[in-house]
């Protein structure tokens, strides 16, 4: 096999590596996540500011990157980031900025642990792990401090995929809030939580969403904050997409 192949992501042909082949075929068929770059399409302009948080290998950040938007991506798996500079570097990206580390709520050194082992596109920041169950390290941003390290003055669009680590980071994003108030793709993954608590979680969704004039779901139906917390989103994996003007 050939170390890179050819596949369209949005339609646009990017040369990907070859390991990820069978990922980049369901982008390209659309079965990989059409909804999310559906809901990326409408949101992003040219020249718009778009942080990508758990960009993986690539695929959004590249969709972004080819419409013209200034995409800062961040990605804590040390296997996964190295296969996202790859694509970036087959692809002769520019307008991409990455980094290896994990948007957090606060700034610290956090264990790194996947089930299905590093780069496998769940890898997930770990608390409470000791540190001999860490299958790898990586530095945590807030996203305070993650705009203070790249000079961004505000977002545009904010893509959230965290695997759960976005219930810790909802209050620390709403402290940033008030100085820059970005759209928000925002990934829910509440099935990794016991049910009993699952509603608690997603309550701290609700309430960022109430600060918002509008608030849609995967498929950009408009919906209530409070439909966060409800079943529909307790007993599955969900996305919400939060906007001040109406998509």
């Amino acid at each position: 096999m050939s170390e890179y192949i050819t596949a369209k992501i949005g339609g646009r042909p990017h040369r990907l590596l070859a390991e990820d082949a069978a990922f980049w075929r369901r982008v390209e068929s659309g079965e990989w996540e059409p909804d999310t770059l559906d809901a990326l399409a409408r949101c992003l302009r040219r020249g718009a500011v778009f942080v990508d948080a758990g960009a993986w290998v690539g695929a959004t950040t590249l969709f972004a990157a080819a419409r013209g938007a200034h995409v800062y991506c961040i990605e804590p798996d040390p296997a996964a980031y190295e296969r996202l500079l790859a694509n970036l570097r087959l692809n002769g990206v520019a307008n991409a900025h990455p980094l290896h580390a994990a948007l957090g709520a606060k700034n610290a050194r956090v264990p790194l642990a996947c089930a299905r082992g590093l780069g496998k596109s769940m890898t997930r920041v770990q608390p409470a792990a000791a540190p001999e169950d860490a299958q790898a390290w990586a530095l945590a941003l807030t996203p305070a401090r993650f705009m203070e390290w790249w000079g961004i003055e505000k977002i545009d669009l904010l893509k959230i995929d965290i695997e759960g680590g976005e219930f810790a980071l909802a209050p620390a994003l709403a402290e940033t809030l008030p100085r820059a108030k970005p759209a928000i793709h925002l990934s829910l993954h509440a099935p990794f939580f016991p049910a009993e608590i699952r509603r608690e979680k997603l309550a701290v969704i609700a309430e960022l969403a109430g600060r918002y004039g509008f608030c849609y779901d995967e498929k950009l139906r408009a919906i209530s904050a409070e439909e966060i917390t409800g079943e529909n989103f307790a007993g599955g994996f969900r996305s919400v997409v939060l906007a001040d003007s109406k998509l």
